[in-house]
């Protein structure tokens, strides 16, 4: 249901986005930025067997074209290392790593010439990975997953090139994780909260 949710969003921001196509081709900007980011993954998991992952820094680069003023497409890179615990098991076990590769569909709302609100919707491509380093841990690795991506941020243009970036996403994931009993699919739902800034060509 959410992925229907996501997908019916992303059609009504194309639409509406094309459909005002012809109101500024002069502000077609291509953009490269860096971003820092505060990242939560939230396993859902209660039973103290199960794994979870320790809050973390979200570090990336990322590439903006708009097609007119109101609509931009986004695709980012990132990195992010955290550990993972097992309460049970006294508390660390291993380092989880993700890689998100995620493009980003946004909606400026108009706000003047500095400010650029928007909204969007994305998917995402996780390389995900993972180190074990108690050998107690029946945990010994995980797979790659897709995912799904809100997104809510404001731009303010420092001067006619520059930009300071404040990004919020939520993201829905999942990645199955391999135990030395079988595997498990385990949530990787996330929010992410970020700075950034952004030059335009």
């Amino acid at each position: 249901m959410k992925k229907r949710a996501i997908i019916l969003s992303c059609a009504m921001i194309l639409l509406f986005a094309f459909s005002q196509a012809s109101l500024a081709e002069e502000t077609r900007k291509f953009g490269i930025g860096i971003r820092a980011s505060y990242y939560n993954i939230d396993t859902g998991i209660v039973v103290g067997r199960d794994p979870e992952i320790d809050s973390s820094g979200l570090y990336g680069i990322n590439l903006t074209y708009f097609l007119n003023e109101i609509f931009s497409l986004e695709l980012s890179g990132e990195y992010t290392k955290a550990d993972m615990d097992i309460v049970l098991l006294g508390g660390k076990v291993g380092e989880f790593t993700q890689v998100p590769i995620l493009l980003t569909a946004r909606l400026h709302l108009p706000a003047g010439k500095t400010i650029s609100p928007y909204i969007g919707a994305g998917i995402g491509y996780y390389f995900n990975d993972f180190d074990k380093t108690l050998a107690a841990s029946t945990v010994t690795g995980v797979d790659n997953s897709f995912g799904w991506h809100t997104a809510f941020g404001l731009e303010v243009f420092l001067g006619q090139n520059w930009a300071a970036n404040l990004d919020l996403k939520y993201i829905w994931n999942s990645a199955d994780f391999q135990r030395t009993t079988g595997t498990d699919e385990i949530d990787l739902d996330a929010f992410s909260a970020g700075v950034g800034l952004k030059y335009y060509f």
